[in-house]
């Protein structure tokens, strides 16, 4: 099961010294992919989900605030939910027991990663657009939001997004597959929280 790395360590924009008081978390994920349920009444539903590993390389535990979401091109958006039947489904054909959305964070959102932790998630989507041309991965929570340059403090929130590309024409487009197109970071929050009289050491 081939996983792609992408490593969160290396932040361009800080300094050493910064970097280093800015935790971030490891995001291993495969390709999305779908699988087929039939429901009671014989219909076959179509539903899709991504499998994805988040490691924590701190040498303290972190707190998971980590969420995925799907958004297409027409701008509809698919969160990751709990299906309990496909997840099993999921489980038993690749042999391997994955953390949903609400195993992950805890019942109570206390959910923690301990340091050097590794855990093997799951996020189901559902019933994409069958019709959708582009999806998009939305992750964020993978990168501390207190961000320091110099002797400032931010408050800034950053959203790793995978795009994929489907081609074919209007036939059967459930069997069209998923290319990968880029990876990109987005800024979607940045404000001032504070300013310290002195450089942290």
């Amino acid at each position: 099961m081939k996983m792609v790395m992408v490593f969160l360590l290396a932040l361009f924009s800080l300094a050493p010294l910064e970097a280093t008081r800015r935790w971030s978390l490891k995001f291993n994920y495969e390709k999305p992919e779908y699988i087929r349920v039939q429901d009671s009444t014989g219909e076959l539903l179509t539903y899709w989900y991504m499998v994805y590993s988040l490691t924590n390389p701190t040498e303290r535990d972190l707190h998971i605030s980590v969420e995925l979401k799907v958004v297409t091109d027409d701008d509809h958006v698919y969160y990751n939910s709990l299906y309990p039947g496909v997840e099993k489904l999921i489980e038993a054909q690749k042999n391997q027991k994955f953390f949903n959305v609400l195993e992950m964070k805890g019942d109570d959102l206390s959910g923690t990663i301990a340091a050097g932790e590794t855990k093997l998630g799951i996020a189901l989507f559902g019933r994409v657009d069958g019709e959708m041309d582009i999806m998009n991965v939305h992750v964020t929570g993978l990168v501390d939001v207190v961000s320091h340059e110099g002797t400032t403090v931010y408050k800034e929130v950053k959203v790793f997004i995978l795009t994929y590309e489907r081609k074919g024409d209007e036939f059967n487009r459930h069997l069209d597959l998923l290319h990968y197109v880029r990876q990109d970071w987005l800024v979607t929050k940045r404000e001032e929280i504070r300013k310290d009289e002195k450089k942290s050491e």
